[in-house]
């Protein structure tokens, strides 16, 4: 009997196996055999930019003949002209930018070149910040801020992020390292790592050409760095840049308000009795980082069709009288039903943060009836 089971199983198993091999087998339909071949792919030539035998920078020659100075320079380079994105993005914001930088030197009598110092710390971002804590256009430090006159209050106002204010002490830092090391390189070495570091090197390895001195890496390459920032964007069609006059990024327009703030001038509140565009105010504006204006005297940017508005409505918000009938001292908001904390920060324009803040929320739930605090 178990062989009888084991033949049946046997058989089973055959006709499993072979017989979708017949049927395939024994089809009419016609076969058909693909023949596969490895395609011939070529990239695009890609040829290297030819480089100079000498350029100048500040007025200074670099010797493009010594194989090492060669090889530093066209490292920079060489990464640089081939950051596409990058490179547009420089020669677009250098229209808004450069105009007032060059008048700026011309009127200090510096050199042109030390537009492209702002390029190579910033790329041209007013706001960019380092992970040293260096912050706008021209990346200063906090000590150094402070040595140049830049007003720095946390979460309240940070003059790095003023280009006028900014470039003045750019300006006035650079001038200072020239005429100490009497050298530009060397000047904007130091403006990299402190004219302290440059000093060190100088006397312990007892040389005065920022060429021949071993600095540390990032400082090497800065100098290189602003020099091939200057190649570049000195003729960028020779390297592949073409880009319409029309999409190059004009100089903003504004007039300048000096103030002398001892109130609390909610930002938000001048936007309304000004009739005024709240983010072209801020944009205007970046080095004011609180949501009322600082106390002191400084300026302000506003539009230009706006400047008399905006002197208007400080003069209408300095009125006790005008803030009470117009509820801009109204302190405390009611929860309505079906409140959230962004309708409210969008009804009153004090920023959640700060509803959040005053009150003490830790999340951001709230409830019908409750009272919020929106001004200290």
């Amino acid at each position: 009997m178990k062989n009888i089971d084991r033949r049946i199983i046997l058989t089973c198993l055959l006709f499993v196996l072979f017989v979708p091999v017949l049927s395939c087998t024994s089809s009419n339909e016609p076969r058909v055999i693909v023949q596969t071949q490895v395609a011939q792919s070529k990239f695009p030539d890609i040829y290297e930019y030819d480089l100079p035998d000498s350029m100048t920078l500040c007025g200074e020659t670099i010797d493009l003949t010594d194989p090492l100075i060669r090889e530093m320079f066209d490292r920079e380079f060489t990464i640089m002209v081939w950051d596409r994105p990058q490179v547009f993005m420089w020669i677009k914001r250098s229209g808004r930018y450069f105009p007032f930088f060059e008048k700026k030197l011309a009127e200090q009598g510096l050199p042109d070149d030390l537009k492209y110092l702002a390029v190579a710390e910033s790329s041209l971002h007013v706001t960019a910040r380092s992970h040293a804590g260096a912050n706008g256009m021209w990346q200063f430090m906090e000590a150094a801020s402070e040595r140049y006159g830049l007003r720095i209050e946390k979460g309240v106002i940070d003059e790095r992020l003023s280009v006028e204010r900014s470039t003045d002490a750019a300006l006035k830092y650079l001038k200072e390292l020239r005429s100490h090391f009497d050298s530009w390189t060397l000047a904007i070495a130091s403006y990299n790592c402190g004219e302290n570091q440059v000093n060190q090197a100088r006397k312990s390895q007892k040389v005065e050409d920022y060429f021949k001195l071993n600095l540390p890496p990032e400082t090497e390459r800065y100098v290189f760095r602003i020099a091939a920032i200057k190649m570049i964007l000195k003729d960028p069609e020779k390297f592949g840049y073409k880009i319409g006059a029309e999409r190059i990024y004009k100089p903003l327009d504004y007039r300048t308000v000096n103030v002398n703030i001892s109130g609390r001038f909610y930002i938000t509140d001048l936007m309304v009795v000004a009739d005024m565009n709240y983010r072209m105010f801020r944009e205007l504006n970046p080095k004011i980082l609180s949501s009322t204006l600082p106390q002191g005297r400084y300026s302000v940017h506003v539009p230009p069709e706006s400047k008399d508005d905006f002197i208007e409505a400080l003069e209408k918000l300095s009125d006790p009288e005008f803030r009470s009938k117009h509820g801009y001292d109204k302190r405390f908001v009611v929860v309505k039903e079906g409140d959230v904390l962004y309708t409210i920060s969008w009804r009153t324009g004090v920023s959640v943060g700060t509803i959040m803040r005053l009150n003490n929320l830790k999340n951001a739930n709230i409830s019908p009836g409750q009272r919020l605090l929106i001004r200290e």
